[in-house]
């Protein structure tokens, strides 16, 4: 029996898992732990109810942990999470004096609360509370915005990061997994896809730490990396379903990364069942995905930013740049009409007659990246509005491979209370907060319309 604090609830926010992949997986007897999991929950699910161009993770789990709808919490980009202002279930909880842990959560803005945040990697605003979590998260961001790049971290770095694991709950498994990992990788860079899981075992022993050091009663997990491999490695996993099947060498290298991403979860929620065994675990996964079979979709990122800038003619810099996610980023500048200025020029920027880039224009920021999503734009060039040409591939470049994995409103939830029942109804998720605070007996705020789920 575990001798660690149990939360009053554990939520388990796995980005997008597919209920389809689960069940299949768990019948082949893949997934022992989310089968224990499943049979000891009442299982749902949940229905994001948007339309297709707001169905997005950044959108949807900012209505699972506020219960409002994407058209009321008024949230469509990364890093808008402070538009919250404390309308959160984890809110909520704290100002009522509940405990409470955010480990990861996306999008959602949290600041100071009765316990401890950790905010998501791609909030380049976010804060870490207390203040000593901000090294882990320093580094932690710093890898995933800029995963597709080959730049690897100094020693240094390394060693602080490690230094810092040692203190805070690092497992020797966790710590042998890591040097694998580096022995993996030692001459086959493909292998690098596979540190993602190893990141989210280290995120997951500092999780376990910071629950016993701050005696939470609500913790919340975040997970991403199943996710990324369901939208670029579906194609390797089931390449017969697709119209453009990868090659036999891709084939071989990345056909196992999807059923790996879910084994290495089925491996967490093993430890959650035994570190936690009184807790009631929520697992939610938002939305999920489905096979994308006709797409040729690639995603391409900026190789230089300053040389970017040079070649499109911007007279006025911006004070500084922030990466998002995938080919996303903002530019920050000193002035509105600095922004509007560039946004005119990045505008003019053409691949034939296609435009190369979109932006949004946000105050004194631009919005956006690339546009280009086809892989022969590799071959052409791209001109200004100066008719100066380059090649593409000179001034972006691909980041990951062809998309294959698209998102799918239907999403896995499962709650455990010891009992199993399979409940037909689907579930918006806009019913999610409102469970929560039922959990701890507390009503829903006025803003909340959505009935706690009876389990």
């Amino acid at each position: 029996m575990s001798k660690l604090h149990n939360p009053k609830v554990i939520q388990l926010e796995f980005n997008e898992l597919s209920p389809t992949l689960l069940d299949t997986f768990m019948a082949e007897g893949a997934l022992p732990n989310f089968k224990r999991l499943y049979e000891s929950s009442d299982v749902f699910h949940s229905e994001a109810e948007v339309p297709v161009e707001y169905l997005e993770p950044w959108i949807q789990w900012p209505t699972v942990h506020s219960g409002l709808r994407h058209d009321e919490h008024g949230i469509f980009h990364l890093g808008e999470g402070k538009k919250l202002e404390g309308r959160t279930v984890g809110n909520y909880l704290s100002d009522a004096g509940v405990r409470v842990g955010i480990f990861g959560s996306m999008n959602c803005g949290y600041e100071k609360v009765n316990g401890y945040v950790v905010p998501d990697p791609w909030d380049e605003s976010g804060k870490a509370h207390p203040e000593f979590l901000s090294p882990f998260v320093d580094f932690v961001s710093r890898q995933v915005q800029e995963s597709s790049r080959s730049e690897g971290f100094e020693v240094g770095e390394l060693l602080q990061f490690g230094w810092f694991l040692a203190r805070h709950g690092l497992s020797s498994d966790t710590a042998w997994s890591g040097v694998r990992q580096l022995f993996k990788e030692w001459g086959h860079s493909e292998k690098k896809w596979e540190r993602a899981m190893v990141m989210e075992k280290i995120c997951y022993d500092l999780f376990r730490y910071l629950n016993e050091k701050f005696l939470v009663e609500y913790a919340t997990f975040f997970c991403n990396s199943t996710a990324h491999f369901q939208h670029y490695y579906w194609r390797h996993f089931e390449p017969e379903r697709f119209s453009l099947p990868p090659t036999p060498e891709e084939t071989a290298t990345y056909s196992g990364a999807v059923l790996q991403g879910y084994q290495g979860l089925d491996k967490l929620v093993g430890r959650v069942l035994s570190d936690y065994p009184k807790s009631t675990i929520l697992f939610c996964s938002a939305l999920s995905q489905k096979p994308w079979v006709e797409t040729t979709k690639c995603l391409f990122r900026v190789r230089d930013v300053e040389a970017f800038l040079s070649f499109a003619g911007l007279q006025a810099r911006p004070l500084r740049v922030r990466p998002v996610m995938a080919q996303q980023f903002y530019f920050d500048f000193e002035t509105k009409e600095q922004a509007a200025a560039a946004k005119v020029l990045l505008d003019e920027l053409r691949v034939e007659e296609e435009p190369a880039c979109w932006f949004n224009l946000e105050e004194n920021s631009l919005f956006g990246g690339c546009s280009i999503e086809d892989a022969a734009a590799l071959q052409k060039k791209i001109a200004n509005a100066s008719g100066e040409c380059r090649e593409f591939s000179d001034v972006f470049y691909q980041i990951h491979g062809m998309r294959s994995g698209r998102h799918d409103p239907v999403g896995a939830l499962w709650i455990r209370h010891r009992t199993h029942r399979v409940h037909p109804e689907s579930v918006p998720l806009t019913r999610i907060a409102p469970t929560v605070l039922a959990e701890f007996a507390l009503p829903r705020p006025p803003a909340m319309t959505g009935e706690p789920l009876r389990c």
